[in-house]
């Protein structure tokens, strides 16, 4: 009996272990095959559906005809072949938002303030301006009118009577979109230490609870509003040639290129910090990628002239309208860029500075394949432990 019992025992154990060997193989070689479809095929197939081959395009090069026949005046015309040309991609200039004109009291006395403000932090005593920065601030409070009374007031700065002007920006954008603009945008304005003779101010009406981080959350969760400052923001560096990185915000103005204070001041404003600043760079950014879309339009092959020659497309020399037929044209040779477009190659795209997501290894990828990998460890070890097991 005990020798029939342990054959037994044994043939279980080793029927166990197979069971446990066949599970531990399918997972190993499922979670295999899925780590070569994600990282080798699936890459593969999104490059192909992001980069199509250009369709081909049809080109007719005009053969010389011979000479009419003397029974037939006139040559019988023939259809004319439609080619479509595929314009370089360009850029849509963007459209001036539309802005509600708001404007403080900035008269005489104000101007000769700004005028020894600028002396005494810039070194001169002009109060023109030159944009070359965009800086962004929020109000610290709930409505725009609150905003607009404290910049119309001229109030010293920090409560001290001989720190004027008071401070102001050239633009305030309301929760629900609308642009108010308090200043003309060549007037100089106080709004942040070390830039305001280069640099326009846009306030966004927000209470600023919770920190600067939930602050800007709020706003860009606010549709209309950050829309709104985006559209504006696009406009003013299309008008002013401004960079993307020049759009900064008031937690970040130290840091700027064009930062000049003779005084030795800095600011102590967190509003707009890095993170914040990057993600409205980040959305300039992907608006003017997606400004720039290429045309496509058809072009006919000019038709031949009532005598039989080709007729000279506009712009065509005066030698090349006037060959006749057989006669070689006495045009110049093509620039490669124009042979290219002729031969039917595709335009190259607008260069641009984003990121084309084509890389094999992403931040996604990487994190989804660093948890399948823990699920298939986790799998095998707890195979391991059902396998060391004997039964009793």
């Amino acid at each position: 009996m005990r020798d029939s019992e342990r054959d037994e025992r044994r043939a279980v154990v080793r029927r166990q272990q197979r069971q446990q060997r066949l599970i531990a193989l399918i997972v190993g070689v499922g979670c295999l095959s899925f780590l070569l479809f994600y990282f080798v095929v699936l890459p593969r197939l999104g490059g192909s559906a992001k980069q199509p081959a250009p369709p081909p395009v049809a080109v007719t090069s005009p053969s010389p005809s011979p000479p009419p026949a003397a029974s037939s005046p006139e040559p019988t015309p023939t259809a004319t072949p439609v080619v479509a040309q595929t314009e370089p991609a360009k850029a849509t200039p963007p459209k001036q938002p539309h802005i509600v004109q708001k404007p403080i009291a900035f008269g005489a006395e104000r101007r000769k303030q700004m005028a020894a403000y600028s002396r005494e932090r810039y070194g001169d005593s002009s109060i023109v301006l030159k944009p070359k920065v965009v800086v962004l601030h929020y109000t610290a409070g709930g409505s725009w009118q609150s905003a607009w009374s404290l910049f119309d007031s001229n109030a010293p700065n920090m409560g001290n009577p001989g720190d004027l002007p008071g401070t102001v920006t050239h633009f305030i954008i309301d929760k629900d979109g609308t642009i108010y603009q308090l200043i003309p945008l060549d007037l100089r304005g106080r709004h942040t230490i070390g830039l305001n003779h280069v640099a326009l101010g846009i306030e966004f009406v927000e209470e600023g609870s919770g920190g600067d981080t939930a602050a800007v959350r709020h706003i860009f969760h606010r549709k209309a509003q950050i829309d709104a400052g985006l559209k504006l923001v696009r406009w003013l560096q299309y008008r002013f040639h401004i960079q993307t990185r020049d759009v900064i915000g008031h937690g970040t103005a130290d840091d700027s290129r064009y930062f000049k204070d003779l005084t030795g001041l800095s600011n102590d404003h967190g509003d707009w910090g890095t993170g914040p600043v990057r993600l409205f760079q980040k959305r300039l950014r992907e608006l003017a990628v997606a400004s720039r879309t290429p045309k496509t339009t058809p072009k006919a092959t000019p038709e031949p002239a009532p005598d039989g020659t080709q007729a000279a497309s506009p712009g065509a020399s005066p030698s090349a309208a006037g060959a006749g037929p057989g006669e070689p044209s006495a045009s110049p040779p093509s620039s490669p860029s124009a042979s290219s477009a002729a031969s039917g190659g595709a335009p190259r795209p607008a260069a641009t500075d984003e990121p084309t997501g084509d890389a094999l290894v992403t931040p996604r990828r990487a994190a989804g394949a660093v948890l399948l990998v823990a699920a298939a460890a986790l799998l095998v070890v707890v195979i391991v432990l059902v396998a060391r097991r004997r039964p009793k």
